[in-house]
């Protein structure tokens, strides 16, 4: 390895990997070219294979190899719309040019693009995490980059949408009026634990100890794939107890209850979604409550615990998510419990006025 100062007075890197070209690269500053060095050398030392691949490969070429790395890390439906983000929108910009030879400019070409044909602000951030994971790899796995051209300055910004949920008083109205009705059970586990409909249509009653009065959540229906994964969305199972009325109504249900499936209606195989989805928002309209579909009546879930005396933390442990950020979404209150608190809040209750 050695650093050599040009006649322009930038810096150039060189050394020959193990594929017997030439690595180099070229810097302003000799302290950059250094660290680059340093880089080169860490690599070696550590057994990694150190080429000048990058420079020979095109992007396409190396993100067949990279997604076929990937085969495992995602689910089928999800890999299929991933190919064709890629064959739809990047390919045509990045598939030619050596995967070395991406820049920042490039990558902000695919973005503009997809601008330009209008597809939706989603679509663009699902496009930008695919590249950006990609390039990532390129650096932390396969060890043929430095540097990410996908900077995060890039990244689209959703528009944060106000989710549709239902008061507490609402929620009484709809269970009330949903009574007797084949999908009763499925609007009572969405109101009162709070279950996606992938679980709820996948609930067994094995997955419930009405003696402890504990569900556990094992498993989730994929629409999109048509199949039951033996786990939830998150790949990770997770029990709570359940609230004394829901386990009433679930031992009154499992007296006559003649499926494994806990929510499926009479003559269906399993709880169907489209069908389930229309009905809910017929039964709000019906009731006079706020008109939600299934995802709302999570957000309802976490009206109804809150209103209980939940916490935040409660929440994210009860609905299983990995951030407390995703749980914030369900948090509505926008200051009004904390308004309550005010009102009552005394740390000398005998010097009231």
């Amino acid at each position: 390895m050695a650093i050599t100062k040009l006649r322009n007075g930038k810096h150039q890197v060189k050394v020959i990997g193990i594929d017997g070209r030439w690595i180099t690269k070229v810097f302003l500053a000799r302290r950059d070219a250094e660290v680059y060095e340093t880089d080169l050398k860490k690599q070696k030392h550590s057994g990694v294979q150190v080429t000048n691949r990058a420079k020979s490969i095109t992007f396409d070429e190396y993100f067949v190899e990279w997604f076929e790395t990937r085969r495992n890390q995602a689910t089928s439906g999800w890999r299929t719309s991933q190919l064709h983000f890629y064959r739809d929108h990047i390919r045509e910009v990045l598939g030619r040019i050596p995967l070395a030879s991406v820049t920042p400019q490039h990558i902000a070409r695919v973005l503009n693009l997809l601008a330009e044909k209008r597809r939706s602000e989603q679509t663009r951030l699902h496009i930008y995490n695919l590249m950006r994971k990609a390039f990532s790899d390129a650096i932390e796995i396969f060890h043929l980059l430095h540097i990410n051209p996908v900077h995060r300055s890039f990244k689209p910004r959703l528009p944060q949408k106000e989710a549709r949920f239902l008061a507490v008083a609402e929620v009484r109205r709809l269970l009330l009026h949903v009574q007797d009705s084949p999908y009763e059970i499925a609007v009572w586990l969405g109101a009162y634990m709070g279950l996606r409909v992938g679980e709820i249509q996948a609930l067994r009653w094995e997955d419930i100890d009405l003696d402890r009065q504990v569900l556990h959540v094992r498993r989730s229906y994929s629409k999109a794939e048509s199949v039951t994964r033996d786990y939830p969305k998150g790949r990770r199972q997770h029990s709570h107890r359940i609230p004394r009325e829901l386990v009433t109504k679930l031992e009154n249900l499992k007296l006559t209850a003649t499926a494994d499936l806990v929510a499926t209606p009479p003559g269906w195989r399993m709880l169907d979604y489209s069908n389930y989805r229309r009905v809910l928002m017929g039964f709000c309209k019906q009731a006079g409550v706020g008109l939600i579909a299934t995802h709302g009546l999570r957000h309802s879930s976490s009206e109804v615990w809150m209103e209980a005396g939940a916490s935040r933390d409660d929440l994210r442990i009860l609905f299983a998510h990995q951030d407390s950020k995703t749980t914030d979404r369900y948090v509505h209150d926008r200051g009004d419990r904390l308004s309550k608190v005010a009102g009552v809040l005394q740390l000398f209750p005998g010097n009231a006025q």
